[in-house]
C-alpha cells in the first residue's frame, strides 16, 4: 500500500508540475505581449495595424490630401500655382480613388 501512495503522489507531482509550466509559459506569452506594449507606448511608436486597418488609414489619409489640394487651389492666385495646384488635385484625387477601388476588391464589391 505504501508504494501504491508513493507512486500516486509521484504521478500527481508530475502533473501538477507539467501544469505549472504550461499556466507559466502562457503567462510568459502574456508578460511579452504588455511588454511590447510599454515599448511602443514609451517610443510613442503607434500600434500594429493589420493590412485593411492600413488600407483604411491610407484612405483618410488621400481624402485629407484632396481637400487640401483643393484648399491649396481656392487660394492660388499666381498662375504657376494654380497650375500647381491643379495638377496636386487631379494626383491626389487619383490616388483617393485608386484606394477605394482596391478597398472594394478587397471586400468583394467589384
Amino acid at each position: 500500500m505504501h508504494t501504491f501512495t508513493n507512486n500516486l503522489f509521484h504521478k500527481l507531482g508530475e502533473l501538477i508540475d507539467e501544469r505549472a509550466y504550461v499556466i507559466m509559459d502562457s503567462n510568459f506569452i502574456g508578460v511579452k505581449g504588455v511588454a511590447d506594449k510599454m515599448y511602443r507606448h514609451f517610443l510613442n511608436m503607434p500600434p500594429e495595424q493589420t493590412e485593411e486597418e492600413k488600407l483604411y488609414a491610407s484612405i483618410r489619409d488621400a481624402e485629407i490630401q484632396w481637400k487640401l489640394a483643393e484648399g491649396r487651389f481656392n487660394e492660388a492666385t499666381d498662375p504657376d500655382l494654380i497650375d500647381f495646384a491643379t495638377y496636386d488635385i487631379m494626383a491626389t484625387k487619383s490616388r483617393y480613388e485608386y484606394l477605394i477601388k482596391t478597398a472594394k476588391k478587397q471586400m468583394g464589391l467589384l
